[in-house]
């Protein structure tokens, strides 16, 4: 009697079973290339990457709100460079890179001026100019040096300030608020009706003002330094000046009252004046006349700062812990804050470290006290988990994956425990998905934060990763297919990219793409890979094709191994350019990846051919087993439902 054989691919892609694996392993796939595994047993054909741009970007990109950025730099000794980039709220960037004065690229187009530093692994930091380009300086500062000699103490006050005070400067940059470190202390004696003036050093690169602080009057020294007034080295707006006339006046956008005070020493076209009083928002009195020729729209610069105070009427505390970013292979933002991470390297030259510095929330650009370490040394990348409630971040080094949770607990801040061992090759090794983080460590594997590694759900594949070089492995996240992407360069010529689909809990079939994926981002829903071929690295969108990649097929697993089986017919349900049996015999067994070492063959001409296809009938010789093999047209109408194939065994032969 005749029975009917549905080739079942539920399992997914499975070349690692044998010729003829057990019957639950049936519904597996043994071999392919180019198919998407679908539910309800459909295969699809994958669509190819498209180019976006041909500009030659460089070997990283970067998600950017619903932009991608992409730092220059081509492979270094075959990795990835270290880099990070950051698009903060005001439009600000932060980024760097292990390779030095290398171009910064938004969606492929080049910023204007905007590089990376001439030192390897230092922070930048680009401010918006408002008219479409960038000021870019290296982050933060250093603690400035205020010569005593600089300090004075003239008569004008009005406040009575009499004892000792202590003074001091700090670095300002107002457009974030980044304050140095403060200077030196200077120790100033008093009298009544004295002021206390400090000239300005000169300001480093970035540099647009200056912090004034002090202690409080009264000769206790060891009291803290805090915040005396804020000096703009340019004060803002413009204002007419009148020749013969000590009067400032007509201020545009003008904030005297917050940017000058009695006794600053300015200067006015080339001419230094002393300020008299400052009378409102846009007056102003010199304690001279003006000298120059008369005129609306100028400015003035600050030169010298000065200011009284009394007992009580200081602002908020001066942070003496304040430093200059150390240099870092990358920087992250997590629960809010921004994470400098691979620091503490052992010398000047190591491209990273087991070091994590949390950057300072309320002086943004500087680092404080607070830092991390990793127990397995050198970091290779940082991931945050997606579920921020944990606070918890996975560390890739070379010989571990650790987790680092932070606490609310001043005197234990942060615990690490080790995940998985051995550790990473390359810092795109992993990725952190729908709660679980994927890697390739010699062999696939995951974990949740609160589990154990998995290694089990990567057996399916193993032996199609048994020989991959761990340098050249890339993971990715596709969010259109819901997969997780392990991808492999071959040292030569193209990309593997073997994807489990998340959702279905299965292993999909190996996709080939032309070059080697160096990075990837995922923007706006869109997945993004830099490719390298021909020399040059250029961004494309993945699965964006219209048309699918070259040489699509699938081939089943080989069943009715217990028994010889009589093929007399089959029908097809789907759009195919070829349908292939494989009869297996005592005589040996045929490799399904072989399309010449099919028993039969029949081809179809038209992409469009129907989906179900008439019974075909057969003539083929019993075999011991029977795998089936479809190769598809590159047109995305391609696609796999079902195979119904009617025979019997022999023993029950009519």
């Amino acid at each position: 009697m005749d029975e009917v054989i549905d080739f079942d691919i539920t399992g997914g892609y499975y070349p690692a079973t044998s010729n003829f694996p057990p019957e639950e392993l049936w519904n597996t796939i043994k071999a392919g290339n180019n198919m998407w595994v679908r539910p309800g047993n459909r295969l699809e054909i994958a669509g190819g990457p498209v180019q976006t741009s041909a500009t030659n970007v460089g070997a990283r990109i970067f998600p950017s709100n619903d932009s991608r950025a992409e730092i220059g730099g081509a492979l270094v000794s075959g990795r990835l460079p270290f880099a990070s980039f950051l698009r903060l709220p005001g439009g600000v960037l932060l980024f760097l890179s292990e390779l030095t004065s290398q171009q910064v690229y938004v969606n492929e187009t080049a910023l204007t001026g905007v590089t990376t530093s001439s030192s390897s692994g230092i922070l930048r930091v680009a401010i918006p100019d408002g008219v479409g380009g960038y000021n870019v300086f290296d982050a933060g500062f250093d603690p400035p040096s205020l010569p005593s000699g600089n300090v004075t103490t003239p008569a004008g006050g009005v406040l009575n300030m009499t004892g000792t005070v202590m003074v001091a400067l700090s670095a300002w940059r107002t457009v974030t608020n980044a304050i140095s470190a403060p200077s030196n202390l200077i120790r100033v004696t008093l009298t009544a009706g004295d002021i206390v003036s400090i000239q300005l050093p000169a300001a480093v690169s970035g540099q647009d003002g200056w912090v004034f602080g002090g202690t409080e009057t009264g000769g206790d020294q060891t009291l803290p330094l805090r915040v005396v007034r804020y000096v703009r080295i340019a004060p803002r707006g413009t204002f007419t000046a009148t020749n013969g006339s000590p009067n400032i006046t007509a201020g545009v956008g003008t904030f005297f009252n917050q940017d000058l005070r009695a006794g600053d020493v300015v200067t006015i076209d080339a001419a230094s004046y002393t300020i008299s009083a400052v009378t409102s928002q846009t007056t102003v009195t010199l304690t001279a006349n003006f000298a120059g020729a008369t005129g609306a729209g100028k400015t003035m610069v600050v030169t010298t700062a000065s200011a009284e105070w009394v007992a009580g009427s200081l602002g908020e505390l001066i942070d003496f812990d304040v430093f200059k970013p150390v240099k870092a292979a990358g920087v992250f933002e997590f629960l809010n804050r921004v994470f400098l991470w691979g620091t503490d390297g052992e010398s000047s030259s190591a491209v990273t470290g087991p070091g994590i510095r949390l950057m300072l929330a309320d002086n943004p650009e500087h680092v404080g006290l607070f830092g991390l370490r990793s127990l397995g040394g050198d970091i290779l990348n940082v991931l945050p988990a997606g579920d921020e409630r944990s606070n918890s971040m996975f560390l890739l080094t070379r010989t571990t994956l650790e987790l680092l949770t932070l606490t609310n607990d001043v005197a234990d801040p942060y615990r690490i425990r080790v995940n998985y061992e051995p550790g990473f090759k390359t810092a795109r090794a992993g990725v952190f998905y729908k709660n679980v983080f994927y890697g390739f460590a010699q062999r696939p594997f995951r974990t949740r934060i609160d589990g154990n590694a998995d290694v089990v759900f990567g057996t399916p594949v193993f032996t199609d990763m048994a020989a991959w070089n761990p340098d050249n492995v890339v993971v990715m996240v596709d969010p259109k297919n819901e997969a997780v992407l392990f991808a492999h360069y071959d040292g030569s010529a193209n990309t593997t990219v073997i994807p489990y689909m998340e959702q279905m809990g299965v292993w999909s079939i190996p996709i080939t793409i032309v070059g080697q994926i160096t990075d990837w981002a995922v923007v706006g829903g869109k997945m993004y890979i830099i490719v390298l071929s021909g020399g040059n690295y250029r961004v494309q969108e993945w699965e964006a094709g219209t048309t699918g990649t070259p040489n699509p097929y699938f081939a089943s697993q080989y069943r009715f191994s217990s028994q010889r089986w009589k093929v007399k017919g089959y029908v097809l349900t789907g759009v195919v350019s070829a349908f292939r049996i494989y009869l297996a015999t005592y005589s040996g067994v045929p490799d399904v990846s072989i399309a010449a070492q099919a028993s039969y063959s029949a081809t179809f001409l038209f992409p469009t051919s129907p989906e179900i296809q008439p019974e075909v009938f057969t003539n083929l010789a019993p075999a011991r087993g029977v795998a089936i093999r479809c190769d598809f047209f590159t047109s995305n109408l391609s696609r796999f439902d079902r195979v119904a194939m009617r025979g019997y065994p022999l023993e029950t032969r009519r």
